[in-house]
C-alpha cells in the first residue's frame, strides 16, 4: 500500500473519503427510516384531517338552529285570566326578584290599551306578598299565582318571562333582561 503522506493536520483525508459516515451506537438505519415514514404519514393524516373539518364547518349554516317551540301558555287561561282572548302580554314575575319588578315598573309605564293589548302577572310567590309586590311596582295588573312548575316551565332559570300572545299564541318572548318597551313596541308594529 502506497503512503500518500499525512497532511498537516495529521488526518488522513483518501481514508476518511472512502469510509462511511459513523452511524450513532445502538440506531439500526431501517428503524430510522420507517419513524420517518410513520411521522410523514401522521402529518399527511393530521393535513387531512384539518382539511375535512374546515370543510365541514363552512358547509353548515351559521348558527343557524331551529328555534325551540314557543311555550303554549293556553292551559294558565280562566275566565279571570282571559290570555287567550285577543292581546295579551303576560309577564311571568317571581315578587322577590329585582329583576321581575323593574319589567312590571316598566310594563306600568307603558300605554297597552293604545296597542288594544291587557296585561297580565303570573306571579311565584306568597299570596300574601302580593300587596307589596304591586306596591313596589306602582301598578295593580290581572294575576294569577303560579304553581313551582307553572313558574319553572315559562320563567326558567333567569327571570323575568314575558310573552306576547294573540288569541292565545305566542307570538314573541323575552327572556331575563331581555324585555324593554323599544322591543315590545317594536313587535308590536309588526302586528299593524
Amino acid at each position: 500500500m502506497a503512503d500518500h503522506g499525512t497532511n498537516p493536520d495529521g488526518l488522513d483525508h483518501d481514508a476518511a473519503a472512502v469510509s462511511p459516515p459513523p452511524s450513532r451506537p445502538g440506531v439500526d438505519p431501517e428503524a430510522r427510516a420507517r419513524a420517518k415514514r410513520v411521522v410523514i404519514g401522521l402529518l399527511g393524516f393530521l393535513l387531512v384531517a384539518v382539511v375535512v373539518l374546515v370543510v365541514v364547518l363552512v358547509s353548515r349554516p351559521a348558527g343557524r338552529k331551529t328555534p325551540p317551540p314557543l311555550p303554549d301558555l293556553t292551559r294558565l287561561a280562566s275566565p279571570d285570566f282571559p290570555i287567550d282572548q285577543g292581546k295579551a302580554l303576560v309577564l311571568v314575575l317571581a315578587m322577590d326578584c329585582d329583576h321581575c319588578i323593574l319589567a312590571a315598573q316598566q310594563t306600568a309605564t307603558f300605554d297597552a290599551k293604545a296597542y288594544g293589548l291587557n296585561v297580565y302577572c303570573l306571579l311565584y310567590g306568597q299570596p300574601e306578598d302580593v300587596d307589596v309586590f304591586f306596591a313596589k311596582v306602582g301598578a295593580q295588573f290581572p294575576y294569577r299565582m303560579a304553581t313551582a312548575q307553572e313558574y319553572a316551565d315559562f320563567a326558567g332559570d333567569d327571570p323575568p318571562a314575558v310573552y306576547l300572545l294573540r288569541n292565545g299564541k305566542t307570538q314573541a318572548m323575552w327572556i331575563s333582561c331581555r324585555y324593554e318597551l323599544p322591543a315590545l313596541r317594536t313587535e308590536l308594529a309588526r302586528e299593524r
